[in-house]
C-alpha cells in the first residue's frame, strides 16, 4: 500500500510536507522517479488504491479538483529529468492527461479543458504515437487518445456514453 511506504519516502526522499494532499499519488511518482536509478513501467497494479467517498473519481457533479491534473503534470515535468526519462515523462502525459483526464472532462462537457489538454499535448508531444509505452496499450486506449488529439469530442462522447 502507498500509505505503508509513504513514511519512508517522506523521510528518505525528502518530499515536503505541504505536498501531502489529494494529488499525492502523482506527486510521489514525480519525486521517486528522479532519485531512482532504474525505472520500469509495469502493467499490473503495484498497489491498490481505495477511492474514498470524497474522491474526485466518485463525483456525480463537476468538481474543480479535476483541474488539479494541470498542476500535477506540470510539477512532474519540472521534477523529472526529461533527457533521462523522456519516454516515461511523455507516457505520464499520455496516460494521465490525454487519456484519463480527457475522459473525465468529456463526462462533464468541459470542452475548455479538452482544448487545453489538446494544446498541451500538441505543443509538448506531437509525436506521442511513437512512445514505446503507448504502442503497447490496447486499441481502445489508442483510439480514445487519437479521438481526443484530433478533437473528435462528439464521437468520443457517444462512444463513452454511460461510462
Amino acid at each position: 500500500s502507498i500509505k505503508a511506504i509513504l513514511p519512508y519516502i517522506f523521510k528518505v526522499k525528502t518530499i515536503q510536507e505541504e505536498e501531502k494532499d489529494e494529488r499525492l499519488d502523482k506527486i510521489v511518482r514525480g519525486k521517486i522517479i528522479p532519485v531512482e536509478e532504474k525505472i520500469k513501467y509495469i502493467e499490473k497494479p503495484f498497489y491498490h488504491y481505495v477511492i474514498r467517498n470524497g474522491s474526485t473519481m466518485k463525483q456525480k457533479k463537476y468538481n474543480k479538483h479535476l483541474e488539479d491534473i494541470f498542476y500535477v503534470i506540470n510539477h512532474l515535468s519540472e521534477k523529472i529529468n526529461s533527457n533521462s526519462y523522456k519516454d516515461e515523462l511523455e507516457y505520464l502525459y499520455i496516460e494521465h492527461l490525454l487519456y484519463s483526464s480527457s475522459l473525465r472532462f468529456i463526462k462533464y462537457n468541459r470542452l475548455d479543458m479538452l482544448y487545453k489538454i489538446n494544446e498541451i499535448i500538441r505543443k509538448k508531444y506531437p509525436l506521442y504515437k511513437k512512445n514505446i509505452y503507448y504502442k503497447n496499450k490496447s486499441i481502445k486506449f489508442r483510439i480514445i487518445c487519437n479521438l481526443i488529439y484530433n478533437k473528435q469530442y462528439k464521437i468520443l462522447k457517444v462512444l463513452t456514453k454511460g461510462r
